[in-house]
């Protein structure tokens, strides 16, 4: 299907840029891409033209000043003056042609109506010099005859550079001017003049074989820029449209993960309310187990999104110093061993005295992502942690005998959601984000991640982490934590009437006093009703109102006088969002929370607070 492009009028607020504007917006992009970049390339062309014209004109006024002058009497003044002003003349016109061009700023449509008009005029310059070479010849005086050829060929020389932008202005001018310095020394006669009139038939082709050249040399050179400048225009716009999807996948994301983790927390924290209550009931307590057993799968596969959207949002604060390596290397046998006998495979972990310098939160979650990819492919053999020395690092290793990585897969294997040999994509094998937490924990942490594997034979993972050196020890000063929240008042704020039952069956079952509201004002309207301060404040992050968790908590602190201990509750992932929960310097948890959990950072908060005489600092 052909398509048309219908010219605006002249009193339209839309215009085609003009010719000297920038070329990669010459043209309405509906028309073919041959067509439209020829356009742009006549062009841009045009525009050189024009752009040589002062320095061209200037240089005919001045050579042709200087011939005058410097010729003998024998020609006379009146043909003198009357060639120079011819050659002024059309110096004039051209100016004004070239003043006209730059005051209207021509469209690239009208560009080879342009073109044409400076032909003509470069026809008159080479008409003019033509009839010079009649007019200025100088008989039987050698000398001036060939000062008269050396300007001619002159001008023709700097015609090749000035007008091969545009090919028919170049002949315009150099044809009539070269032929006529040729007739003129084939009229004279002689040996020596026959041979100059050879030289210059020769020069005339070489010189136009030349100018062809070089005018395809920058036809093709504008055509391949112009081509680049529409590659990277496409580039760019393919490049935003990746981000626009990318952006769009967070979003949604976020949005479906919030939705999600709602009923998530509160199924959760109704679980743990069922199972004090089934406590003595050992059929019931199995069943209630079986549900948060299915609760916690379904939380892990949460977990990994959220690890993922806390790395890209860049709120994972790493925390490095020096440790013994065998600390992680023992949770790693405790953690994985029941599982490989489970599924009747070795799990062998190489004791290590050696120090290491890294976060050990981050290390050991790169290392038990490792352990657990390698377990969840390996159906005979068995897996091997050790540690490896390599100059000033540890190479850590995690090796298996399972199908091994293809070669042309073991980059594909650090994105997201890529697996191989699920093309079910069973959920007891994870979401594929595994692999891609590690690529980013260990960019985090500046640790080189290298993978060596043979397809049928296994593979094998090696992170490299700095050497630490042995300390005697830091000293850290513990908190006592108690175990009991008998008495401990707390004050919960959600919008969800679901999760606010929920959890305040949890706490009142673990003995505390709840104080329940779904926004800021209600809560401290209870507050003040029954004369009471919270020990402990627990506010969901996204609220019904126009204001956001922390907001409500600073606005609940600010009307109290005092700093609560806080506990702030989410269940986003969008990276600006979790950004700005994490610079709020509240403790933060996220949806769906676990009891045990929640009740750890209740006890923790609480003991800190009663280490400091009852206040605490956020």
């Amino acid at each position: 299907m052909v398509r048309f492009v219908i010219p605006v009028t002249s009193n339209s607020t839309t215009r085609e840029p003009s010719i000297g504007e920038r070329p990669g917006h010459a043209l309405a992009m509906d028309q073919p891409d041959a067509l439209q970049r020829a356009t742009r390339v006549r062009a841009e062309q045009i525009v050189a033209l024009y752009r040589n014209t002062p320095m061209v004109l200037a240089g005919n006024v001045l050579m042709a000043c200087l011939l005058v002058f410097i010729l003998p009497p024998a020609i006379s003044m009146d043909v003198k003056a009357l060639w120079l002003a011819a050659t002024i003349t059309q110096c004039v016109g051209r100016l004004v042609l070239w003043i006209v061009y730059r005051r209207r700023q021509p469209l690239p449509s009208d560009a080879a109506q342009w073109g044409v008009w400076s032909a003509w005029g470069s026809g008159t310059a080479g008409t003019v010099w033509g009839v010079g070479a009649f007019a200025l010849f100088v008989p039987g005086q050698i000398d001036f005859q060939l000062l008269l050829l050396f300007v001619l060929i002159g001008m023709g020389s700097a015609s090749v550079y000035s007008l091969t932008p545009f090919i028919p202005a170049f002949y315009a001018f150099f044809l009539p001017s070269i032929i006529a310095a040729g007739v003129v020394f084939v009229r004279e006669g002689g040996a020596l003049h026959s041979v100059l009139a050879i030289m210059i038939a020769i020069y005339l082709v070489v010189t136009i074989v030349f100018a062809r050249n070089m005018h395809k040399l920058q036809a093709d050179s504008l055509n391949l820029r112009f081509e680049n400048i529409d590659l990277v225009e496409n580039l760019k716009q393919r490049t935003a449209e990746a981000e626009r999807a990318n952006i769009a996948k967070s979003r949604f994301l976020a949005a479906a993960s919030h939705d999600l983790r709602q009923p998530m927390h509160a199924l959760g924290l109704l679980t743990g309310s069922l199972r004090e209550e089934v406590r003595n009931a050992p059929r019931a307590l199995l069943l209630t187990d079986r549900i948060q057993n299915s609760f916690e799968a379904m939380n892990a596969l949460f977990n990994e999104l959220l690890d993922i959207s806390r790395l890209d949002a860049g709120v994972v604060v790493k925390n490095v110093y020096d440790f013994q390596v065998q600390t992680l290397l023992t949770q790693l046998e405790t953690l994985f061993t029941p599982l490989a006998i489970e599924r009747g495979l070795r799990f062998t972990v190489v004791a290590s005295s050696a120090w290491v310098r890294s976060d050990p939160l981050l290390l050991d979650r790169i290392l038990q992502n490792l352990a657990a990819n390698a377990l969840k492919y390996t159906e005979t053999g068995g897996v091997v942690i050790g540690c490896r020395r390599r100059a000033n690092t540890m190479s850590i290793e995690v090796l298996d005998t399972g199908p091994g990585i293809p070669t042309q897969h073991q980059q594909d294997i650090f994105q997201e959601y890529f697996q191989l040999g699920n093309p079910q994509r069973d959920r007891s094998k994870g979401l594929g984000l595994g692999l891609a937490i590690v690529e980013r924990l260990s960019r985090l942490l500046a640790h080189r991640i290298s993978l060596q594997s043979d397809p049928g034979r296994g593979s094998r993972f090696a992170i490299e982490v700095p050497l630490g050196t042995s300390a005697a020890g830091e000293l850290r000063d513990e908190c006592v934590i108690t175990d009991r929240l008998d008495g401990v008042r707390v004050a919960i704020i959600d919008d969800e009437t679901a999760i606010i039952r929920a959890m305040a069956e949890l706490l009142q079952r673990w003995g505390c006093i709840v104080t329940t509201a779904d926004s800021e004002a209600e809560m401290l309207r209870k507050l003040k009703d029954t004369n009471t301060t919270p020990s402990l404040l627990i506010c969901d992050y996204r609220l019904g109102t126009n204001r956001n968790g922390v907001q409500v908590i600073q606005g609940i602190h600010h009307a109290l006088g005092t700093k609560l201990p806080t506990i702030l509750i989410t269940g986003d992932t969008a990276p600006d969002r979790l950004q700005e929960a994490h610079a709020s310097g509240f403790e933060l948890l996220h949806k769906p929370v676990q009891p045990a959990k929640l009740r750890q950072m209740m006890q923790i908060l609480l003991s800190r607070k009663d280490a400091l005489g009852g206040e605490i600092s956020l």
